[in-house]
């Protein structure tokens, strides 16, 4: 908005017109025209919008300049006084200034990021993976038309601190910027392996020399990706799965379990880790307390380590085969709770010091049935 006090400080009505070479309208320059009867002030304002600021003056703070001619038709057949001293005023402010568009040379400007507060899922039971390489990376997409640079500060609530710094090259809203700083050692900073990460830092641009365009539009993204290749030492873990259930006919499983000669658990194990694993399973009526006071247990389900090819890649899984687990008549009484809850951990062996690699279709999991020997009596 541009403001006006215009005053007339003589005894005569008169026209002005306020030309402002510094704001194109269209293209020219913007003129204001105003009539005001004599020994009359008038507050007056005019809507931008649309306006180029094109200011002359390179000074800082810089100004514009308004050019004020005014005319008179004079006072008729009426005598009226003149002097030297009669005058014309005009105050001329800019305020509420909202620009669409800066092209200029602008001096380094820094602006803080929004912190970002990031959590880290860690696959149950691999909070004590330790990772042997990663790379951390800071994708910026940059629609500013000016160079830059930015620096982060990466804070893991395992009370390790990483910095990252780089400049950024200029873009447009049109046709962004993509610039990847990147720190490949960050195997430290992960270990032990932080749940959130907290990400703060600062952006600059400007460097008083380039030219450069700046709109209302332009903005600055950043992503920290924190990428691990397959290379990890694994500490001794322990790994829980979603529990699972089966609905069971009870009255049958009653008759059953009244006439049962034998029982077995016929399980195959199936490895396609490069470490071996033990797998302890629990079975319950209840799923609260399926792991801590379980109806049956059968623990110990022991597995080697997968083969592995030349580049350290499990290249078969391992099998146990089938393998039987005699079950007396306690452990079938299991049989009797209308819902059967199943539940499992897999302890993972330790790799050492030894990195291992693992790929994406890695697994270790266990396919069971239980076989049950009846006496059938003519009634079931």
């Amino acid at each position: 908005i541009l403001s006006m006090s215009i005053t007339n400080n003589t005894p005569l009505a008169s026209s002005l017109a306020i030309t402002f070479p510094d704001l194109l309208k269209n293209g020219l320059p913007l003129v204001v025209n105003r009539n005001l009867a004599a020994n009359a002030t008038v507050n007056d304002s005019v809507n931008l919008a649309g306006c180029v600021l094109t200011p002359s003056d390179s000074t800082v703070p810089q100004s514009i300049t308004a050019d004020v001619v005014a005319s008179s038709a004079g006072s008729g057949a009426s005598l009226v006084m003149v002097d030297q001293n009669l005058s014309y005023d005009v105050s001329v402010d800019l305020n509420n200034l909202s620009l669409q568009s800066v092209t200029g040379v602008i001096a380094p400007t820094s602006v803080a990021i929004n912190p970002v507060d990031q959590s880290i899922t860690v696959p149950q039971g691999f909070d004590s993976v330790q990772l042997a390489h990663a790379t951390l990376s800071l994708d910026i997409t940059s629609a500013v038309d000016l160079p830059g640079s930015l620096t982060v500060q990466v804070q893991g609530n395992n009370g390790k601190t990483l910095s990252l710094s780089g400049t950024v090259a200029r873009g447009s809203v049109g046709n962004p910027t993509l610039t990847v700083i990147t720190d490949t050692s960050v195997a430290d900073f992960l270990w032990p392996l932080p749940s959130s990460i907290n990400v703060t830092g600062t952006a600059s641009f400007g460097d008083s020399v380039t030219a450069g365009t700046l709109t209302a539009s332009d903005f600055v993204h950043a992503t920290v990706r924190i990428n691990a290749p397959l290379d990890v030492v694994l500490h001794q873990s322990t790994v829980r799965p979603s529990l699972s259930k089966e609905s069971l006919d009870s009255n049958a499983m009653d008759n059953i379990a009244d006439h049962i000669i034998e029982a077995r658990l016929v399980y195959t194990l199936n490895n396609h880790l490069p470490l071996g694993a033990r797998i302890n399973l629990y079975l319950n009526g209840d799923s609260a307390s399926a792991y801590t006071t379980p109806q049956v247990v059968i623990d110990n389900l022991f597995i080697n380590a997968a083969p592995v090819d030349g580049a350290g890649i499990v290249s078969s899984a391992a099998s146990t085969g089938e393998q039987i687990v005699p079950l007396d008549s306690a452990d079938f009484q299991v049989l009797r709770n209308r819902t059967l809850w199943i539940a499992n951990d897999i302890t993972l062996d330790s790799t050492g010091s030894q990195p291992v690699k693992l790929t994406a279709q890695d697994y270790v999991g266990i396919v069971g049935r239980l076989e049950i020997e009846y006496r059938f009596d003519g009634k079931f």
